[in-house]
């Protein structure tokens, strides 16, 4: 799981979910 990258695809929010 790559909470940054999830953030940034997001728009900054830390998704823990990929």
């Amino acid at each position: 799981t790559n909470k940054y990258l999830a953030s940034s695809s997001v728009g900054g929010k830390v998704l823990d979910t990929i």
